[in-house]
Order: structure tokens, then sequence, then C-alpha cells
């Protein structure tokens, strides 16, 4: 069965999920979108917390995901309740129709193709069923169905909703108390057993439900104080399993009629099969896992090759998501070029300081081979590397590797010098320059060189910069190159983006 015979329009759909951070959830209500059968939509994500969410290489290219991470509004001043953040999330909403995609419920694989079968035929701008699937238990058991608003089962024009938009009083009541569905007629519709929302409480992962304490005036300072789950890499999808728990818990509650008797809603055997049947499809259609039935929106590949010319060894981009060449500290590499992207829309400046030393499989893997990294993303956002040492050895090496180009330029120089002369502003700056090693005497002059380099590029860094420390060993005494300039730069306007690969990023804030 498909409601999409029934939507000849195709419209647009926006679905927009408003979130503070919440990793693991957000995963698995991207899933679900990306898991819809309706063919024109759009997933803006807009997180509010001061940990960015981004987008592993997937999905970076996915033509239906955008991510926006904004902690305070356009004019600078912070949210005071979740009604701002959803009147601040619909600037990013296009389309011509607008769904509320909470984070934490459930949204069956034919949510927007039933919806928008039926608000095509709707005689008024919204359109909901009458009652959702309402879980206590994370989604385990539904106890029945609900009849409340449940504002994230509407679709509405996208128009209309921007027009109204949401109240900022008290948060979890955003869509009422003079917000848009105070002011707009709605044609609510049964649409039993095909239920396609489920209003899910219980999820140790979302415990905090701003609905379930509207009356508290703190309401929404306690779900941001709730909300700590920010995750230690990109976002990525899951598997369509994910959907069995909901399934099978949505056939088990209707086939117990004691759940649902109050609700004035009967279903005949025959419609529950119907309803099983259309279960079945969503594996029939779409394979085992997610990425293997998007096939259709793979990432085009880099069609690049690097060639190592002492190992001869090959990095083809056929061979990798995106074309990005796996180096020693890749996971952090990844990450870092993930959250440039996600952060600007611009071409950068990138400096480096240390460049490659070792122009073989061993440099590639122990040293990390930075620069092929940075030459990477330059190419692909017309963005500037500027790489500088001392030794002119190393440089050889790395124009071996990374040849100088539009892209890459290198300078034989001692990097505080070359970074207090630096003309241009920085926006990512790269510190590996100074070997961590010999004696305590020659490690004290490590701790001090790194410190010297962020210092002589202070007043060369964006606004909006971050600084990639390399060879640091620990979180806690921060041991290594960044002993002495991790703490001075977290004491004056910084902060930690994540530790991985013995590698730390900071961004100022």
């Amino acid at each position: 069965m498909s409601f999409l015979d029934d939507n000849p329009s195709k419209r647009r759909v926006c679905a927009v999920m408003c979130t503070y951070g919440r990793f693991e959830i957000v995963k698995q209500s991207l899933t679900m979108f990306l898991a819809q059968d309706y063919p024109n939509k759009q997933l803006v994500i807009f997180n509010t917390a001061t940990t960015p969410l981004i987008l592993d290489e997937f999905l970076m290219s996915h033509p239906d995901i955008k991510v926006v991470n904004q902690t305070h509004k356009s004019d600078g001043t912070p949210y005071k309740s979740l009604g701002c953040v959803r009147n601040a999330s619909l600037e990013h909403a296009e389309g011509d129709i607008y769904i509320c995609w909470d984070d934490d419920d459930l949204f069956m694989p034919w949510h927007i193709t039933q919806a928008m079968s039926h608000w095509s035929k709707a005689p008024v701008v919204a359109w909901k069923p009458d009652v959702s699937y309402w879980s206590q238990d994370g989604g385990k058991s539904f106890l029945g169905l609900m009849g409340n608003a449940m504002e994230a089962s509407f679709v509405v024009g996208m128009k209309h909703m921007k027009q109204y938009g949401f109240s900022t009083e008290r948060s979890g009541a955003e869509h009422v108390d003079g917000g848009w569905l105070d002011k707009t007629d709605a044609l609510i519709e049964n649409v039993s057993p095909l239920e396609s929302y489920g209003y899910i409480w219980g999820d140790k992962r979302a415990g905090h439900k701003t609905s379930g304490h509207i009356g508290d005036g703190n309401n929404f300072e306690n779900h941001k104080n709730a909300s700590d789950d920010f995750g230690d890499e990109p976002l990525s999808i899951c598997s369509v399993h994910m959907f069995d728990k909901f399934f099978k818990s949505a056939i088990a509650m209707w086939e117990n009629p004691t759940l649902h008797e109050g609700i004035n809603t009967q279903v005949t055997v025959s419609q529950v099969e119907e309803l099983k049947d259309l279960m079945r499809g969503v594996y029939n259609s779409h394979s085992a896992t997610i990425p293997d039935f998007l096939q259709d929106v793979q990432p085009k590949k880099f069609k690049g090759t690097i060639t190592c010319p002492n190992c001869n060894h090959q990095f083809e981009g056929d061979s990798e998501p995106l074309g990005k060449p796996v180096t020693g500290r890749n996971a952090s590499f990844t990450r870092v070029l993930d959250i440039l992207g996600q952060t600007y829309n611009r071409p950068l400046t990138i400096v480096e300081t240390g460049c490659i030393r070792k122009p073989d499989e061993e440099g590639k893997i122990g040293d990390g081979w930075s620069t092929v990294n940075w030459d990477y993303y330059a190419r692909q956002t017309a963005s500037k590397v500027h790489v500088v040492d001392n030794n002119k050895d190393h440089i050889s090496h790395g124009k071996k590797i990374v040849p100088e180009s539009e892209f890459v330029s290198y300078n034989y120089d001692d990097s505080v010098k070359f970074l207090k002369e630096f003309d241009g502003r920085i926006d990512l700056l790269f510190l590996d320059s100074f070997d961590y090693c010999g004696d305590e005497k020659n490690q004290r002059a490590c701790h001090y060189h790194s410190l010297n380099e962020v210092m002589s590029a202070w007043d060369k860094l964006s606004d909006t910069c971050f600084v990639l420390i390399d060879d640091v060993f620990n979180d806690e005494n921060w041991d290594g190159k960044g002993k002495l300039s991790i703490p001075y730069l977290l004491d004056n306007g910084f902060e930690l983006v994540y530790y991985i690969d013995n590698q730390v990023l900071v961004r100022r804030v």
C-alpha cells in the first residue's frame, strides 16, 4: 500500500527539529526522517547547545538534511523560551509545508506521505490525525492512543506558520497560548489503524519533556540542564531495524482491544492485517539498513589521486566517502573538517605550523600528514592553506606529497616569527611544529613554543576561529604540546570542542 498515489502535488515539506544537543535521539529521529517515503522533503536540525551537532561524511552531501547550530538569537540575545527557539528556526525553514519534527518522538515511514495525502484534500490550512500512539516506556509498548493537541502530528502551510509563529511565553505551550494553533482552523481526521506518530515518554535519553512541565516557570532552563547527551562524533544514521520495537508494540496494542476501547476507535482484523502489510513493506522496500535504500542519493566520489613518491601508495578518492584520504589522526581530522563545513559558508584561511617530515607509510599514519587533509578541504571550498616550517627537508618532503598550488603555500621560517608577521585573518590555526620529546628541558621548551605561537597569532585570529593542537596526551593536565597553550586559550575566550586522537580542538566564543 502507498499513500503517495493520493498526493499528486508532491509539495515541498520542511520538517524542523529543534533540539538542545540531544545526540542519540537526534540520530534516531534523523533516521526516521530519512526513512520517510515522501520524496520532496527537507529536515532542518536547529541546535541551540554550545556543543555543535555535525554531520558525518555521508550526511554532509545529502540534499535533504540541513544542520543549523545557533546558540543565541540573530541579534545576539539569549533564548528565553522554547517558543523563541522555534521562531528562530523558522528563519531556516523552506518549502510549502511545515512539520514540527520533535526529536524525541516516533515517526513511522509513511508519516509525511499520509499527512500530505489528507492535507491536499483539506479545506483548511492545517491537518492532523485525531489520535496518536502514546507510550510511557520509551516506545517499548503503547498504552493506547491519545487525542490531545499532538502538535508534532500537524502539517501546516508554511506561509501561515511563518505569519503567526509561536508563543514566547510558557515553554511546552508555544503552539497555543497565542501561538499559531490558536489562530488556525484545522481538519482532524481518523486514520486508524494506520497512525504514524507516536508521543513517546519514558526514554532515558530524553527524560525531560517540556509539555509535561508547562506550569513550571523554569521549564526552559530545566530542559536544557537535563539535556546532557552531546555526543563525541558526527551524526550518523541508524539501521531501519530501529523501527522493530515500534512496529511490534503498535501491532500488540491494536490486537488488545482493551487498550483502545476508550478512544471511540474500532478497527477490524483485516485493518490490522493492512497495518502489518504496510510495516512489512518498509523492509521489503528498504532492505536491511538505511544506507542501502538511499543508494540514489549517495554522494559523488572525489576523483583526485595523491601518490607518495617513496612508497608509491595512492590515495584514491573513489575508495573513500567523499574522497577524503585516510591518514593518522583520521577521526580528529574528519571531525574538524565536518565542523568547519558546518560553521562556515565561505573560503577559509588555514595556517599549519610544522609540516610533513616522513614521506612514507610510517609518516602518513604516525605523523598524521595533516597537510593532505587541509589540501583536500581547501580544494573543496576554495580555501587557502599556509604551511610554515623551519626545516628545509620537511618542506621538501611536504611538497612531494602535497605540491604547492593555489590552495597550499609553503614558508621556510620560524613559526612564531611567521605568525607575528602574518598578514590576514586566520580561521583555523593548527599547531604541530615543535617535537615533544627528549629531556625535561626540551619538553618545557615545547610548552612555551606552543604558547608563543598562540600569542603571536592572537590579533590575527578571526572572531569565529578554531585552534587545533596536536600531541596532547590527556585531557586533564593537557600534557604534551598544549600544556600551557590550552589553559591560556580556555582562560581567554575559547571553549573546548573535543579531545580526540591526542588532538585538542578549541574555538573562540
